[in-house]
């Protein structure tokens, strides 16, 4: 593995960083006003477009928060997984969404896996599966917080020994 090093004082270092901050704003305006081009050269339906989107957003974010695919049979995960692959490029939407994109694809592998365990019946072995490794994170995270209770409780007894002592 190659390895380099770069020396340079703090201030210098500050002055990049303010400067790649200031770029990367600048970038976010540019983005904002190609997309506002965009939208203000087509007809307003554009704009009411990209508005539907914008207050859809939520609803979809609250559907995939809420309805996971283990519990709700019949997601619309293609469709789901079509909007996410679109999205990054419409305009006049909030340019974090790329992120969101791929968090809803990840969810469409999720909701799939869901799927094809169904038309395989083979959901409640997935369901026992996870239901052990939850369980078995549950038992560590219990048996940590034993050990902690035990250290606790020896301690306890130690220091009541000392009080009773003459």
């Amino acid at each position: 593995m190659s390895h380099a090093e770069i020396r340079m004082p703090v201030l210098e270092w500050q002055q990049l960083q303010d400067a790649k901050q200031k770029l990367e704003g600048d970038l976010a305006a540019a983005m904002k006003l190609l997309d506002d081009a965009r939208l203000d050269k087509g007809t307003g339906d554009a704009r009411n477009l990209a508005e539907a989107v914008n207050v859809l957003l939520p609803v979809v974010q609250f559907a995939i928060a809420h309805l996971e695919p283990r519990m709700f049979r019949g997601w619309p995960h293609e469709e789901l997984r079509a909007f996410a692959e679109l999205l990054p490029d419409l305009p006049g939407l909030p340019t974090d969404l790329r992120q969101t994109a791929n968090d809803w694809k990840l969810f469409c592998d999720e909701a799939k896996r869901w799927e094809d365990a169904r038309a395989e019946g083979k959901q409640h072995e997935m369901l026992a599966e996870e239901n052990a490794t939850r369980s078995m994170d549950v038992s560590q995270a219990h048996g940590h917080m034993g050990a902690h209770i035990l250290e606790g409780a020896e301690a306890a007894a130690g220091a009541a020994q000392l009080i009773v002592k003459p």
